[in-house]
């Protein structure tokens, strides 16, 4: 089974490299997934953000970001179980 198969909604990376601190994380988040990005408002915008999509997020260059990107990795993939 191929990626097409695997995730009909595509496929959306994520590239950190530029974020500088963890609050941007959230912003770029939003932006690679087509989402409004509701300033102040944690994490629950992610939810209806990915909905029930069948999507592959690829986060990278996160090193420098690890803990605000793992937090946001984890509410993606608590929002949908068709996330990976």
């Amino acid at each position: 089974m191929g990626l097409t198969e695997r995730f009909a909604d595509g496929a959306v990376f994520v590239d950190l490299a530029r974020v500088s601190d963890a609050p941007g994380v959230g912003p770029r988040l939003a932006e690679a997934l087509g989402a409004r990005y509701p300033g102040g408002a944690g994490l629950a915008w992610i939810g209806p953000a990915v909905g029930d999509a069948k999507l592959l997020v690829v986060l990278d260059n996160c090193e420098h970001v690890i803990n605000a990107a793992a937090e946001h990795a984890e509410a993606l993939l608590a929002a949908s179980p068709s996330l990976r």
